[in-house]
């Protein structure tokens, strides 16, 4: 029965990558403006369009077995890129953009999809082992 628990964690692991990985390539456009100090009395009544801040998931072994999963905010997250004809460009053209990667990315994904299989084999091979000891006759 341990065996299985560990596995569903790995498996809620890989889920949890997987969901991040995809959150980041689906908001790797989503800029903002480059973060700069604003008198208060012109930041009154201004709305501040921020950029998306990528994710990356923290890994640990849990106290029980297997492993937890935690979503951590990465660094460096974002960073100035050129854009002049984005709304968000400042007097330079610049403007805060994700850093993400989409070969990291990729590679993150697929990561996440072997550790599901190799989980889930995990939990079938203790489901046969389980059916065959039910099934043994004394």
């Amino acid at each position: 029965m341990i065996a299985t628990n560990i596995a569903l964690s790995g498996v809620q692991a890989s889920v949890a990558r997987l969901n991040v990985s995809a959150q980041n390539v689906a908001n790797a456009n989503t800029t903002g403006e480059i973060a700069k100090a604003v008198p208060a009395a012109n930041a009154i009544g201004r709305t501040i369009n921020h950029a998306y801040q990528p994710i990356a998931i923290y890994q640990a072994a849990a106290a029980a077995g297997g492993v937890n999963a935690k979503p951590v905010p990465a660094v460096p997250g974002t960073g100035p890129r050129y854009d002049p004809e984005s709304q968000d460009a400042d007097a330079d053209g610049n403007i805060e953009a994700p850093d993400v990667e989409f070969a990291s990315e990729d590679a993150e994904q697929r990561k996440a999809l072997f550790s599901f299989r190799a989980n889930l084999s995990v939990i079938r091979t203790q489901d046969q082992m389980m059916g065959s000891l039910l099934d043994t006759r004394v």
